[in-house]
């Protein structure tokens, strides 16, 4: 269940798989449009990036558009955050902010920069930007979760780039103390990095 009433309870909205499919179609229609008024951009991994987006902002997350600081909220931490028009756009298709402003980001004074900063956008979880930070920020905040009690799921999404910094190699492949021991069941990563790579 995602977009729901934080005060009722209720569902806001239910989307289909079709709806889905639409909403990342129409996801990156915008990011194009985004992309030439920037004039720059990382069109690949923000273009594959967005039937996940649609996915999570749109049907998987229990968030509130309405009540972006609600304390139940499941957490989705970019840790790719040079990809934060995709972000931007799973926001606003959400309704947390609207949706002809994301495409023209980079502009003074706007929150739709080049990196998300949670600051100035209500939805972005923390800012990010340096690859390899995101998964270690996702663990601490789960960590957060499960030690005041709280059922919120946290998701952390990341690219290849991520999992070759040294901070996120060592908490995915290497350093497994540590999930293990707290037992975090409620968190996932989304990697779409191509395995076999070197």
């Amino acid at each position: 269940m995602a977009l729901k009433n934080s005060a009722t309870g209720e569902m806001r909205r239910a989307y289909s798989i079709e709806e889905l499919k639409d909403a990342a179609k129409l996801m990156r229609g915008y990011d194009l449009i985004s992309l030439n008024a920037a004039g720059s951009g990382h069109a690949g991994g923000r273009l594959s990036i967005m039937d996940i987006a649609a996915a999570l902002y749109l049907r998987v997350a229990e968030h509130d558009p309405a009540n972006p600081d609600w304390e139940d909220r499941d957490r989705i931490i970019w840790s790719t955050g040079h990809k934060a028009p995709s972000l931007y756009l799973g926001l606003a298709i959400a309704g947390f902010c609207p949706l002809e402003d994301v495409v023209l980001p980079c502009k003074l004074g706007s929150p739709y920069q080049g990196h998300p900063h949670w600051l100035k956008l209500p939805g972005v979880e923390v800012s990010t930007g340096s690859l390899g930070q995101g998964l270690s920020t996702a663990l601490g905040v789960a960590l957060a979760g499960k030690l005041n009690g709280k059922s919120y799921k946290t998701f952390c999404i990341m690219g290849d780039g991520d999992s070759r910094r040294a901070r996120s190699g060592r908490r995915l492949w290497g350093d497994r103390r540590q999930g293990p021991v707290w037992r975090f069941g409620r968190s996932l990563g989304a990697d779409q990095g191509i395995r076999g790579q070197r």
